[in-house]
């Protein structure tokens, strides 16, 4: 809008002086709208400006819970935090997840932090449940199959629980065991599960799923349990803790086979052990001596028959004596009788 002189708003007529002003006042409304949303944007813009590079800054970082395996430093280190940093600028999802994965044997971590920039960190420790023989050496991991250390060598003594797969997994610390294939690794995925819904999961000291049709558990290094292929795993898992649950209450020490490869007939064998060489020679020495009954009994019957053969031999012999006896005396009494005979005439 184009503003009049003085003097052209003098000769204005009254109407038109009328409109004019009422148009003034509009645009000196929407300059004053227009500075005040200006004003805004840059006073925003220094906010967060002043927000990106002073304030909000990371003031401190402490570890209020480190756990047992790693140190205040170590942790500080994993996250990939420093003190300086701008927290709007920083991804504490992600620093958390950093601890997670470089230092396995954290379970969870938890970053919390306040206005005045100062940061805590809490971690859990993770359990190791599983050993298993990887390509690398003998690996430990937890309950989710997260791999917590590799060792060079086989421990001597270990509480954990032996898993044999069909060929030796890949084993890289924070991250999951790596099965041969997919295939096996969705089979234990399921096993898993299913022994844990079972409720036998804490009692397990063994897992073979080195033949998938032939998938063994151990538990409490006294039962072995036969469960066939993954199909059922659930119905099958379900019936032979109810079937140990019984053998537990009759004799807590039962070492023993379940056979539970199909859920409605679950059986149980006895064994002296659940080593395969212990089982072979107690079946060897089982055949040795049912042979060697066998043979005893066929000595016997020999024998028996030996001694019946020669009970008749005697009877034949003294048979024959008698008859050859009486054909002797029948001679004699011919002679007599024919001599006598001859007198006469």
């Amino acid at each position: 809008m184009k503003k009049p002189t003085p003097e052209q708003v003098e000769r204005m007529t009254p109407e038109i002086r009328e409109r004019y002003e009422k148009k003034l006042k509009k645009v000196k409304r929407n300059r004053r709208i227009l500075a005040g949303f200006v004003a805004v944007i840059i006073a925003a813009a220094i906010c967060l400006a002043l927000s990106m590079t002073v304030l909000f800054n990371i003031t401190s970082i402490k570890v209020t819970k480190k756990g047992n395996f790693y140190d205040e430093k170590e942790i500080i280190s994993a996250s990939g935090l420093d003190v300086g940093e701008n927290m709007l600028r920083t991804n504490f999802a992600e620093a958390e997840q950093r601890i997670e994965k470089m230092l396995p044997y954290v379970l969870d971590a938890k970053i919390k932090k306040n206005a005045s920039g100062a940061v805590s960190i809490s971690v859990t420790d993770d359990t190791a449940v599983i050993i298993f023989e990887a390509e690398n050496g003998f690996a430990v991991a937890d309950s989710e199959g997260k791999v917590l250390e590799v060792l060079k060598e086989e421990p001597e003594k270990s509480n954990l629980a032996w898993l044999r797969t069909s060929k030796k997994a890949k084993a890289v610390p924070g991250e999951s065991i790596g099965f041969a294939d997919e295939k096996e690794a969705e089979l234990y995925d399921k096993l898993v599960k299913a022994l844990k819904a079972s409720g036998l999961y804490e009692s397990i000291t063994g897992i073979d799923i080195s033949k998938s049709a032939n998938i063994k558990v151990e538990y409490q290094h006294r039962m072995r349990i036969k469960l066939g292929n993954i199909s059922e795993i659930d119905s099958k898992l379900a019936a032979a803790a109810k079937t140990i649950e019984m053998e537990n209450e009759n004799n807590p020490n039962t070492i023993a086979e379940v056979n539970a490869t199909i859920p409605k007939k679950v059986y149980v064998n006895p064994l002296d052990s659940l080593d395969d060489e212990v089982n072979a020679k107690k079946e060897k020495r089982i055949d040795e001596t049912e042979e060697a009954s066998e043979e005893s009994t066929e000595n016997k019957e020999e024998e028996s028959t030996g001694s019946d053969s020669e009970a008749d031999e005697e009877e034949t012999e003294k048979t024959t004596e008698k008859s050859s006896e009486k054909a002797d005396v029948e001679n004699e009494e011919n002679t007599t009788k024919k001599a006598e005979s001859e007198e006469q005439e």
